[in-house]
């Protein structure tokens, strides 16, 4: 849980949190490398629930922690909105194009 710290009333959040913040969004685009975007989102989502669960939880190699998988959540959201802003935009570009003739 975020600590505020000093007089900023800043939280505090910790590196791993950064850490599965990061790895959500890199698993995104990964993902999306072989997926449509939808199956991407629950894929990532599963896999990081399972990670929590199996790898935390039940082998106690790390710390069971519901603000871990928030974090995850967190950075699957932000990397979808990546990839579909992207895909929105290279669906913008070939409309363009083709209405200008030059894929023709």
């Amino acid at each position: 849980m975020p600590v505020l710290s000093g007089t900023s009333g800043m939280p505090r959040i910790g590196k791993d949190k950064y850490y599965h913040f990061l790895f959500g969004i890199l698993s995104v685009i990964l993902l999306s490398l072989f997926f449509g975007v939808g199956w991407v989102i629950l894929i990532a989502s599963v896999g990081w629930l399972a990670k929590e669960i199996v790898w935390d939880g039940l082998l106690g190699m790390g710390t069971v922690d519901a603000w871990d998988f928030f974090a995850s959540l967190l950075g699957i959201m932000i990397g979808a909105i990546i990839i579909l802003g992207i895909e929105v935009y290279k669906n913008w570009k070939k409309k363009k194009d083709d209405a200008h003739g030059k894929n023709a």
